[in-house]
This record gives C-alpha cells, structure tokens and sequence, in this order.
C-alpha cells in the first residue's frame, strides 16, 4: 500500500470535502472496540480479491449521516448510520478503483458492525489508514493488488 498511500489520502479527503463538505485530516486516534464502530466493505469482484475498508466512530457515522440525509442527529436510525457508511465506502472504493486497473467489477457495500466488523478487521492484510474529522475518529483499509503494495 506505500505506493499509493498518499493518493489514498488524497482521495479520503476529496471524498468528505465533496461528499460531506469536511475537511479531514491524517491522525493517530484509534477508533474504539466496541459496538459504537460502523464498517462498511466493498470487494472487486473481478480477478482479484481486494477490497476496501471503511470503519467509522459512531460520532463520525451520525455525522456523515446527518450531512447525507439532512436530518438533525436526534432523528437519526441506526439504518441511516448504516447507510451513510456503506454509501461513503461505496463512493471511496469507485475512486480508489481509478488507482487499480485490476479492479474491475465492485461489489455492493457490505454494512458491518460488532462480531463481523472485528472478524473482517482482524483478516484484513493492512494496518489501515488513520483519520479525523473535526476530532471523529475513522479508518480506511485497503488490500492492494499483488506486487502493488
């Protein structure tokens, strides 16, 4: 993933700006373990195995939701949360996808939370990726091609 670290980067901060209007930057908060984690995964279903990660606080998932939907965060549901993730990682993996031609064929998002978000984090071939937005902690994982690492 060195390779293309600092267009990941690039992309996870163009991807909140105009998706979100937030500005974010790198940052070395880990996210907590608990159920307040949202997880969305979006896999190439070409001829690789490769895939995104995008694990969010929960504050960061009610505002990315709120921004998304235009909704007060006292009328939230954990469905708009849910949403709001796989939608963010679903628009994060067809950017990335530009930086693979490999990639060919993206799945649709895989919403994740608790047990299958840790068992899908602990498989996970990277460290992922640190960020903040306005003090909200998230990360984004990316498995790269073979060689491209």
């Amino acid at each position: 993933m060195n390779s293309h670290k600092d267009q990941l980067v690039d992309v996870v901060k163009s991807v909140w700006s105009t998706s979100l209007g937030l500005t974010v930057e790198s940052g070395p908060d880990p996210l907590p373990t608990s159920d307040n984690v949202f997880g969305a995964r979006i896999a190439d279903l070409g001829a690789t195995e490769d895939s995104l990660l995008l694990e969010c606080s929960m504050p960061m998932a009610e505002a990315a939701a709120a921004r998304m939907f235009q909704l007060g965060l006292e009328d939230l549901e954990e469905a708009d949360l849910l949403d709001a993730v796989g939608e963010l990682a679903n628009i994060l993996a067809g950017n990335v996808r530009d930086l693979f031609p490999e990639w060919t064929r993206l799945g649709t998002p895989q919403v994740l939370r608790g047990v299958e978000l840790e068992a899908c984090l602990e498989s996970s071939s990277s460290d992922g990726l640190h960020f903040q937005c306005e003090g909200m902690p998230f990360r984004v994982f990316l498995s790269c091609p073979t060689g491209q690492d």
